[in-house]
Formats: structure tokens, sequence, C-alpha cells
């Protein structure tokens, strides 16, 4: 997968979540007249629609990281997508915390994987400088 096809892909899951199933902003769906406001679902095809029924924010990135993740998100990305939510929920509002909360999410490279990252760069440059190139 090549570095643009990897933008276009990003930019088609954050424009999902910003204006539902359409072309705007670089997103997946049929071409749009006119660019609607963030969260204007009405010119598009569908939309995603998550309600949970959680009281707190941790439960809330618990239960999405098993359904986007598996259960893979990290301890340190599950503090960096709550800390990203109560600053923009506190700034803009709950919408647009959650909103930011999935693009984060689907921006996450256990989002984009299969397996659990190595999150020990130390030990990861370590092995790496003992392996012999020929």
């Amino acid at each position: 997968m090549s570095i643009s096809n990897v933008i276009g892909l990003t930019n088609g899951l954050f424009s999902l979540h910003n204006y539902g199933l359409a072309v705007a902003d670089g997103g997946f769906g049929p071409f749009l007249t006119r660019l609607p406001d963030v969260g204007d679902y009405s010119s598009s095809v569908g939309f995603l629609t998550y309600t949970n029924r959680v009281d707190y924010l941790s439960d809330k990135v618990n239960d999405l990281s098993t359904l986007m993740t598996a259960g893979r998100l990290s301890d340190q990305n599950k503090q960096v997508l709550m800390d990203a939510y109560n600053y923009f929920a506190k700034a803009h509002g709950a919408e647009t915390g959650e909103r930011v909360l999935l693009q984060l999410m689907s921006a996450l490279p256990e989002f984009h994987t299969s397996n659990t990252g190595e999150h020990d760069l130390v030990k990861f440059f370590s092995l790496s400088s003992s392996v012999e190139l020929e």
C-alpha cells in the first residue's frame, strides 16, 4: 500500500465520521455539489452511528477498543483517546468529542493491524541493532 493510498484511506475514514457516506473532503460515496457542515448527514447516502450504555469514558473507550480493534488497544493509546475526548468535549461539545474519538480510533495502528504493537522503543531498537545485515 502506497503512502497516497494510506492518506486516501485516512481522509476517507475521517470524512465518513464528519459527513457520512459522501465524497465530501475525500470521502467514499457519491459526489456532492456542496460541502455540508461537519456533522450534517442529510446529503449523505448513510452514516455511522454508535450508542453505548456506559456511564464512564474509560468504559466507552474499552467498548470501542473491543469493537474496532478486537481489544488490542494499548493503555497508552486509551489514555490519549480519553484526553482528546475530554479536551474536545469541553471546548466544542460532546458531539465533537465523540466524533474526534472515533476519528482517532480509526487512525490508530491497532485499528489497521491484526496483532498488538510493540510500544517499548528502547527494546525495539536494541533488538533491531543486534540483527546483522549481509
